[in-house]
């Protein structure tokens, strides 16, 4: 009888199954191998180009007790900073998005009250290392508007708040106490500003009138006119409030007294300020004790306070 099992039959059976381990050794390697690609690609995360930055700047905050005077009687000082964009016309026709970096500085001196620094540095987008305009002014706040610049100094103890206005040169167009009076005229560039500031040295002086107009890119054209009286009733104005008006005889010059602005429709494409005319300035200063002032009209004849080239003038009110 014949064994079953030959030994060519044995070594064809051992052939096909190391065929058979091959194979599921190289399948199972594709598939391996495929698996851990995929899964490689599935953990990775494209890089967005939206978290790519093209540049950054960063700024110091800090606070600083500097000294003790007493109990519960420091010194301290505060500097904080941020960025913020603004829009501002630096050429005709061309208002452009900047972004500026404000750092302000305080310093409590206690019972001696508060001093404030605002420094802001200006730059453009497509040069953002370069600082284009710088402000340093002593003040509570600075507004940042489309032509020119405005600070505020808050008043303390029932005194009025002082504004001051600055074109992006630095170059002061306008002060006053309690509020700024602004003209604009229609058609034109060109803009009035009348203001009033207290004297705090000259005991025969109650303050100091401006007029100003003013075109941008220009230098602002400025006139001070002092407004003297009785040393007996410039003592009495430790507190007081100064009111201005401006008076035309055209219907249609109008006054919005939610801005304090003027549009003088009279004054239509009017860009010389020389040809101003037709425009008196009404004032007045009521105190804590005396509120019988007389008011005092200034006309304003060829762009200039009478009519005259006197950058300084005087006028009395009693």
């Amino acid at each position: 009888m014949h064994s079953p099992f030959t030994v060519e039959s044995i070594l064809m059976t051992m052939d096909r199954s190391n065929f058979t381990k091959e194979l599921i050794l190289i399948l199972f390697s594709i598939f391996t191998l495929t698996s851990c690609q995929q899964n490689s690609s599935g953990n990775k995360s494209p890089v967005s180009s939206k978290n790519q930055s093209i540049f950054t700047e960063t700024a110091e905050s800090k606070f600083e007790i500097l000294s003790k005077k007493g109990k519960n009687d420091f010194t301290f000082k505060s500097i904080a900073s941020n960025f913020k964009p603004v829009s501002i016309q630096l050429e005709k026709f061309d208002v452009r998005r900047y972004f500026a970096n404000i750092t302000t500085t305080e310093k409590w001196t206690g019972v001696e009250g508060q001093e404030r620094n605002i420094r802001i540095k200006i730059k453009a987008f497509d040069n953002p290392s370069k600082t284009i305009i710088e402000i340093n002014k002593n003040c509570d706040d600075i507004d940042l508007q489309n032509h020119l610049y405005k600070t505020v100094k808050y008043g303390c103890c029932g005194h009025v708040n002082h504004y001051e206005i600055y074109n992006y040169e630095n170059k002061q167009i306008i002060e006053g106490d309690d509020k700024i009076v602004a003209v604009s005229i229609p058609n034109s560039d060109l803009k009035i500003y009348v203001g009033f500031t207290q004297e705090t040295n000259d005991f025969t002086v109650l303050g100091t009138l401006y007029y100003t107009t003013y075109h941008p890119g220009k230098n602002p054209e400025r006139f001070a006119i002092k407004v003297k009286s009785k040393p007996s009733n410039v003592k009495k104005c430790e507190i007081y409030w100064p009111k201005i008006s401006l008076q035309t005889n055209k219907a249609s010059d109008k006054f919005d007294a939610n801005e304090n602005e003027y549009t003088l429709w009279s004054l239509d494409k009017i860009e010389n300020g020389n040809l101003i005319t037709n425009l008196t300035i009404k004032f007045n200063i009521e105190c804590t004790e005396k509120q019988d002032f007389r008011f005092l009209y200034i006309p304003i004849i060829n762009g200039k306070p009478f009519g005259k080239d006197d950058k300084i003038q005087e006028m009395t009110l009693d």
